[in-house]
């Protein structure tokens, strides 16, 4: 078998790969979103990206490497085989001379015992969960001195102060200005609320659109309000509010481990549970 860089003309071959992967829940792993050999050229084709041939020339294994956060992110590894996973695995960490981010299914055992194999630790798992449309809809009611406000009704470090207090894994958002928050919340297929009580803001939810789908980006409460009730308003009036859109067929949801009180709300609220993802990272000292 052959290791080698990432060629323009590999794109039908990976793609094949890519077709290989959907037809399976249980061989997720984070991949280009492409899903078309013109498309795809455009992202694997890079000095991070590598294939695998065996010996009659056909690709059957791809990884590759991003920039994320402080390191890289890892595409795959993605292999019709276990020795070609692990191969295409071994080969990619040697160009990796900082942290390596990576993400799988929870029921992809091949890929989580070459990762674990090879270094990486458990990071978290997260639940993805749906709702379909419903049929009718209410909204909830509000207890005296309650009610939410639109982004911009609070100022930017209100906002911060809630992003920061609210979830420990949440921290890309930290060293935005003011005007990254206005202009990102100034795009159409953003929506934020934020629960106030007498005044003061308590949590808020995010909300994006995409097509027919929403997705429920970040919602949180502040740690001193919690246990009051006001998670489950937020996540009525996300419901509400994402099918409040005509278009929209599906809302979209997520939580991490241990994220127990959103957990039991999605299941209180009828969301199904599709998937839970593993997230794993492997520290640059460490060797493949």
């Amino acid at each position: 078998m052959l290791i080698r860089q990432v060629k323009p003309t590999d794109t039908t071959d990976i793609l094949a790969l890519l077709d290989w992967m959907d037809a399976s829940p249980h061989r997720e792993v984070f991949t280009p979103e492409a899903r078309t050999p013109e498309d795809l050229s455009w992202e694997v084709t890079s000095d991070q990206g590598l294939v695998l041939e065996d010996e009659a020339g056909s690709v059957r294994a791809f990884a590759a490497l991003n920039l994320y956060k402080d390191g890289f992110l890892l595409e795959g590894p993605l292999g019709d085989s276990s020795d070609y996973t692990r191969s295409i695995l071994r080969a990619v960490l040697k160009k990796a001379h900082k942290p390596v981010y990576a993400f799988c299914s929870a029921m992809n055992r091949e890929v989580r015992v070459a990762l674990e194999d090879l270094g990486f630790g458990t990071l978290h798992c997260t639940d993805f969960y749906s709702m379909a449309r419903p049929n009718k809809q209410r909204l909830p009611f509000l207890p005296d001195g309650v009610k939410f406000m639109p982004a911009f009704r609070i100022g930017f470090q209100d906002y911060l102060e809630l992003y920061r207090s609210s979830e420990d894994v949440w921290a890309e958002r930290l060293n935005w200005t003011e005007e990254k928050y206005r202009q990102h919340f100034a795009q159409e297929n953003v929506e934020m609320m934020v629960l106030c009580k007498d005044g003061h803001p308590v949590g808020f939810a995010e909300l994006e659109f995409d097509e027919d789908e929403a997705t429920l980006a970040y919602w949180a409460v502040h740690p001193a309000f919690r246990g009051q009730g006001y998670g489950k308003l937020l996540l009525q009036y996300s419901i509400h509010d994402a099918f409040l859109k005509p278009q929209i067929m599906c809302l979209k949801a997520r939580a991490h481990d241990h994220e127990a009180g959103a957990r039991h709300l999605y299941d209180a609220l009828a969301f199904r549970k599709d998937r839970s993802m593993m997230a794993y990272l492997r520290e640059h000292h460490e060797q493949a």
